[in-house]
C-alpha cells in the first residue's frame, strides 16, 4: 500500500491528469492494492474482451485491441474527458503508448476545431473516442432540444475531423 501512497503523490502535482491515477493503479499491482471501498463492484459475469468483437463495435483493427480476460486479469477502463487539449493530450497520448495502453477519450465539440490532428493521432494509436456535449453545459439545465443540437453539432465535429462518429456519450 506505500506504493501505491508514493505514486498518488507524484502524479497528483498540479498539471498532471487524474486519468494517470489508474495508471498508478495498474502499474502497483491492480485494483487488489485499494482499500475495498475503491475497488470496482464484484461482476456477476466477468467479460472476455475479444479482439474481433471489440474491433466491430470500435472501428478499429483487431491486432490494436488485445485479448483480454477480466476473470483471470485485473481490468481497468482509463478515461480522460474535456479535450483534445493541445497542451495536456499529447503528453497523455505519449505515456499510453509508451506503455502499450489504451484509453477512451470523451472530447468536448468545442475543443475539437484546431486539434483535427489530436483526434486522428487518437484513433490511429487504437483509442475510443467518445463525446460530451459541444461546451460541456450542466445537462440538467438543457432543454431537450439542445440537448440534442449539443450532441448533434459534436458528433459531426468529431466525423469532421477524419475519425469514425463516436459511439458514446458521457
Amino acid at each position: 500500500m506505500w506504493r501505491l501512497k508514493a505514486v498518488l503523490l507524484v502524479i497528483l502535482r498540479p498539471g498532471v491528469a487524474a486519468g494517470l491515477v489508474a495508471v498508478a493503479v495498474a502499474a502497483v499491482g491492480g485494483y487488489a492494492s485499494l482499500p475495498q471501498i475503491v475497488r470496482p463492484v464484484q461482476a456477476i459475469e466477468v467479460p472476455v474482451i475479444q479482439p474481433v468483437a471489440v474491433a466491430a463495435a470500435t472501428s478499429l483493427p483487431a491486432n490494436l485491441v488485445p485479448s483480454v480476460d477480466c476473470s483471470r486479469e485485473a481490468c481497468l477502463a482509463l478515461t480522460f474527458d474535456d479535450g483534445p487539449s493541445a497542451k495536456h493530450t499529447p503528453r497523455i497520448l505519449d505515456l499510453l503508448d509508451t506503455h502499450d495502453a489504451k484509453a477512451t477519450f470523451f472530447v468536448v465539440g468545442q475543443q475539437v476545431p484546431g486539434n483535427e490532428a489530436l483526434l486522428r493521432r487518437m484513433h490511429a494509436s487504437g483509442h475510443e473516442i467518445g463525446k460530451h456535449t459541444w461546451n460541456h453545459r450542466k445537462i440538467n439545465e438543457l432543454t431537450p432540444q439542445e440537448l440534442k443540437d449539443d450532441i448533434a453539432r459534436t458528433q459531426q465535429v468529431v466525423a469532421e475531423a477524419g475519425v469514425p462518429a463516436p459511439r458514446l456519450f458521457r
